[in-house]
């Protein structure tokens, strides 16, 4: 249990380092074609 529950703060750790990258990409892929029509 109490291994799960390290796995679950390592992914936790995990999501939270790439969560910021994966959004900055959505942002710029949404920005980009609103760049595009302007």
């Amino acid at each position: 249990m109490l291994h799960h529950f390290v796995h679950f703060w390592d992914a936790l750790d995990y999501y939270t380092s790439t969560l910021p990258m994966i959004i900055f990409r959505l942002l710029s892929v949404t920005v980009s074609p609103v760049q595009l029509m302007d």
